[in-house]
């Protein structure tokens, strides 16, 4: 298919595919540090001691002089290149599997594996019914029980269903709703930071799982976004940038768990 996407057929009520998962292209990679231990003891904060919005970006680029978060980026931050940002579909099959959760959609969803949390995935799918026919259950990624995923999308011409949205929920915090840009921009900054970490597959699950998205006011009228799970920080400025073809602006993201090295920042450049 074109675009490098793989969709699944329905077949039935649901549907289930071997897909290949689309890489994003990116140009720089570094030695991995990992975040396991340190000389002087663990090189990781606990998730409990952690904010739920940290400002840190904010921090270090106002600090170097911009009215804008990323105004001053580059003087403060690391320069991991350029990514592409894949569309919805592609970046919501790419978590899917990377979290290796299951690819059946269905028109009656399961939200047994919601549990406690419940009422905010029924919040979602009765909006997407609205719009979209195909649903997988509520399904609570393998590495971490605590957090949980669920998608939606149509079927297309050949009959292929095409994630469109998706929710994502951390322990007892509300679900966030993932749309548009989002997947990508998630995928983006989980690359920015397999470059940098040695990742468990419980990092990555965490690294993804939202617990916050707010509008991000740039300092010229125009929003970015802001996005915080438990462990990291990542912002969307969408501007294109110069010199930069089919640009979509640029992915900042900040781990909170780095302990020895706490003003961490790191950003790229996004196309599509």
């Amino acid at each position: 298919m074109s675009d490098r996407r793989e969709f699944f057929r329905v077949a039935g009520a649901g549907a289930l595919a071997a897909v290949a998962m689309p890489a994003l292209a990116h140009v720089r990679a570094s030695t991995p540090l990992s975040l396991l231990e340190g000389p002087s003891g663990p090189a990781v904060a606990s998730l409990d001691e952690l904010p739920v919005v940290d400002r840190t970006i904010e921090r270090l680029t106002l600090k170097a002089g911009g009215g804008s978060p990323f105004a001053y980026i580059d003087q403060v931050g690391t320069n991991m290149g350029i990514l592409r940002l894949l569309d919805a579909a592609a970046s919501l099959l790419t978590i899917i599997g990377e979290l290796g959760l299951s690819n059946s959609f269905s028109t009656r969803p399961r939200l047994t594996e919601a549990s406690q949390c419940r009422r905010h995935f029924e919040r979602h799918h009765e909006y997407w019914a609205n719009y979209y026919r195909y649903f997988t259950h509520v399904e609570r990624v393998r590495a971490d029980r605590d957090v949980a995923f669920m998608f939606t999308g149509n079927t297309d011409s050949s009959n292929y269903v095409q994630p469109a949205q998706a929710s994502t929920q951390l322990g007892s915090t509300p679900a966030v709703a993932i749309a548009g840009d989002d997947p990508g921009v998630l995928l983006a900054a989980s690359t920015l930071l397999k470059q940098q970490y040695a990742l468990s597959d419980r990092d990555v699950a965490h690294n993804m799982a939202l617990v916050k998205k707010e509008a991000l006011p740039l300092g010229d009228g125009s929003y970015g976004t802001r996005y915080e799970t438990s462990s990291v920080s990542i912002m969307h400025d969408p501007r294109p940038r110069r010199n930069v073809r089919r640009s979509r602006g640029m992915v900042a993201v900040h781990n909170k768990r780095d302990r020895r090295q706490p003003n961490n920042l790191y950003y790229a450049g996004v196309y599509v």
